[in-house]
């Protein structure tokens, strides 16, 4: 039964006597960094949006939800364990406080609790398709932006890879291991009809077999899985088809074998398995990608914050977390209209080079964003072709002449004057075709759409063009989502995702915590209060002279003295003791 926690809120419950401190160590307290948390965020949370995952006028009242939900975030502000978060929670003052909680007698929830109640999160955004956890970190964020007054109308966006934390299965490892799997699931009497079929797999861990497996053998090792499959698929499809175990099964079967016309089975080139099929049975929303070199098995995050050169504090107002084989630009292109609710005042956004893309291009038409690329992926052409937009289509412009481009069954063309084609100097290199009278340039509409978003950076002010560049700093701060592998702590997109917007929410929370901080230091020098008495003024002029003057007059003193003393003779040779 949904209940909220609305104890924290009486006064009396909340004074220093709950938690056993003095005077001097409450007004410290609630200077503390884990109570600005208490007012920032754990006051922000609306349990009310969370009331869906529980039952309503039966059942036992549920464990305080902003409590919970803020234990998560206060979890990655620390880049701590759960054991050490619930070590905090028993015996620690500020963690207690920055939760709402008033005493030092109880711990409302366990880690049992806590983490049931994330498998509620992830099953309601499964059976729902809403994430509750996104919808929070929307309320807090879009509070902060008001209260603050952060302006939202430039924004900027990156992305990078998150590493899910499965093990880095080979081929044949992955086949066994989804083969010994199902073996655990089955009941009696099938066991026995697989017994024979699995026995050289079911006596040692899928680790253990790949590791006494001749590599020359993998040929004939990957055709006998094969057979494997298809007999294990042939007895047991009636019986398990609803079964989660065996759905993995028979996914694996048919991304790493094909079913012939025949009946035969063919073992698939490594070419012929797509980035989406299965990296691990413990994770099967994981996806495989490579960039520069390095194989990753995860995720793909994109953040956008807000950019706007006014501002004194910038927030993260929008993460996505998607498979690691999506592109960029598809990525923020399936995120423009979140942004846009959520922020409706933007109108330029400012990205690298790898988001271009015509999936992204109509979004930001759309919405009437301006798509700022920094690092543009276009090559340099030989000549300088010019593309703009019209209302009818293009137009082109070379270094000598402009021309109206029109439609063709496939692709746009624009004809140029001949007879100014003539004197060009760049006509060897011109990418234009000579024809009868004129020359034609043929293009497609990607690449007009590719040259005027390259041109994008040229229309703001200068002092605009490098607004992109912090937001690397910010992507930085997510590495304490990452254990010492540098993969995610958990598995599964939905709680990849969670565990990403609350890291989102502790950074914004971060920022907001220095800039209160910042508000609050004095605008003139406070005053000695060692001895209570102003900060003495700078030293005269003549004073100085007069200090420079002995100091040298030292030194000359000193370099006399040391044929006599010199600096190496040490306390032992002169007798001192």
């Amino acid at each position: 039964m949904f209940r909220k926690n609305e104890g924290h809120r009486q006064q009396d419950m909340f004074g220093r006597e709950n938690f056993g401190l003095p005077e001097a160590k409450y007004k410290k307290a609630l200077k503390s960094k884990e109570y600005r948390f208490y007012e920032e965020v754990f006051n922000r949370i609306d349990e009310e949006m969370f009331e869906p995952l529980f039952v309503s006028g039966r059942g036992r009242p549920n464990a305080p939800l902003n409590s919970m939900l803020a234990a998560l975030i206060l979890r990655e502000l620390r880049h701590c364990t759960y054991e050490e978060l619930f070590r905090s929670l028993d015996f620690d003052v500020l963690t207690r406080m920055a939760i709402g909680l008033t005493d030092m007698s109880e711990t409302p929830f366990c880690p049992a609790t806590l983490f049931n109640f994330q498998d509620r999160l992830v099953r309601y955004d499964r059976e729902h398709g809403t994430n509750l956890f996104e919808e929070l970190f929307h309320s807090i964020t879009g509070n902060l932006l008001k209260r603050f007054g952060v302006d939202a109308s430039i924004q900027r966006c990156d992305s990078f890879r998150a590493m899910s934390n499965i093990a880095n299965y080979g081929r044949v490892r992955l086949l066994v291991e989804v083969l010994l799997r199902l073996y655990r699931i089955l009941k009696a009497g099938d066991r026995k009809k697989v017994d024979s079929i699995l026995e050289p797999y079911t006596s040692q861990s899928s680790d253990n077999y790949v590791y006494r497996m001749n590599p020359a053998d993998l040929p004939r090792e990957l055709t006998q899985l094969s057979e494997i499959y298809i007999r294990l698929f042939q007895l047991l499809g009636k019986t398990y088809a609803e079964d989660s175990v065996y759905q993995t099964f028979r996914r694996v079967m048919f991304e790493q074998f094909e079913i012939c016309a025949d009946g035969s089975v063919r073992v698939r080139k490594v070419k012929e398995i797509g980035s989406g099929s299965l990296q691990s049975p413990d994770d099967p929303e994981a996806t495989f990608n490579a960039k520069s070199g390095k194989k990753q098995k995860g995720y793909k995050v994109n953040i956008a914050e807000t950019a706007t050169p006014g501002n004194e504090l910038n927030l993260i107002n929008d993460v996505s977390v998607q498979p690691n084989n999506v592109h960029d630009g598809t990525m923020l292109a399936d995120r423009m209209d979140v942004i846009k609710e959520h922020t409706p005042e933007l109108n330029e956004m400012h990205t690298d080079g790898g988001y271009g893309g015509s999936v992204l291009d109509p979004k930001m038409s759309e919405h009437e964003v301006l798509h700022v690329e920094t690092g543009s992926k276009m090559g340099k052409a030989r000549v300088n072709m010019i593309y703009e937009s019209t209302d009818d289509g293009y137009q082109v412009s070379c270094p000598l002449q402009t021309s109206p481009a029109g439609r063709t069954r496939k692709r746009w063309k624009a004809d140029f004057n001949n007879e100014v084609c003539g004197g060009c100097s760049h006509r060897e290199q011109c990418p234009t075709v000579q024809r009868r009278r004129k020359r034609t340039l043929y293009f497609e509409e990607s690449w007009a759409k590719a040259s005027i978003r390259s041109r994008n950076i040229e229309r703001i002010p200068e002092e605009r063009r490098k607004l992109r560049a912090n937001v690397e700093a910010t992507v930085d701060e997510f590495t304490g989502c990452f254990n010492h592998k540098g993969k995610l702590r958990v598995r599964g997109l939905a709680r990849s995702t969670m565990q990403i917007l609350a890291a989102a929410l502790a950074i914004n929370f971060g920022r907001v915590f220095r800039f209160r901080i910042k508000e609050d230091l004095p605008s003139t020098p406070r005053p000695n209060q060692q001895h209570d008495r102003p900060i003495p003024s700078p030293m005269p002029l003549t004073a100085l002279l007069g200090t420079l003057r002995a100091f040298a007059t030292m030194i000359q003193a000193k370099k006399r003295l040391e044929p006599i003393y010199p600096y190496h003779i040490n306390n032992a040779a002169l007798g001192c003791a």
